[in-house]
């Protein structure tokens, strides 16, 4: 899990737990809704190239007991099933190449954001990449622009 000491100082002030050196296994429901996230022990993260490819260590499974999962799994994106489509452009770097102020690709009708379009990056800018394309998608269908809620001005008594 590559982050900086502060942000994992701050994630643990939060009362994030973190399970370092840890992989998924399984989502584990009970009665329709998630209960537990299985893992297993990393034994490495890097092939011999130096590309992201986790080997774990079989038999050493636990259960993070959990109500909701948010996956975020590795560091780059798999674009092999966009590669074979003529009209999605993937980037030198092997990322979905897209429009700066719409995060539309080169298929019409398709937005893509977060680390498809970045590379990897903190969450808040994949939320904030989804309200952009959202917006863009809004203004596509309706053939104008999303009227902008203005800030209430404060008045001091």
């Amino acid at each position: 899990m590559p982050a900086h000491p502060d942000e994992v100082r701050e994630a643990e002030e939060e009362g994030i737990a973190l399970a370092p050196r840890r992989g998924p296994k399984a989502i584990l429901g009970e009665n329709g809704h998630v209960a537990a996230l299985e893992t297993l022990d990393v034994e490495s993260v890097f092939d011999e190239k130096g590309r992201f490819d986790p080997k774990f260590v079989p038999g050493s499974e636990k259960r993070l007991e959990a109500d909701t999962i948010i996956l975020a799994v590795g560091q780059q994106p798999d674009t092999a099933c966009l590669s074979g489509d003529p009209e999605i452009t993937i980037t030198p770097r092997g990322l979905v190449a897209v429009e700066s102020r719409t995060l539309a690709t080169t298929m019409p009708g398709v937005y893509c954001g977060g680390d498809l379009a970045f590379g990897p990056r903190i969450v808040i800018e994949a939320v904030a990449d989804g309200k952009r394309a959202a917006l863009a998608i809004h203004e596509s269908l309706r053939g104008g622009p999303v009227p902008r809620a203005r800030a209430a001005s404060v008045r001091s008594s």
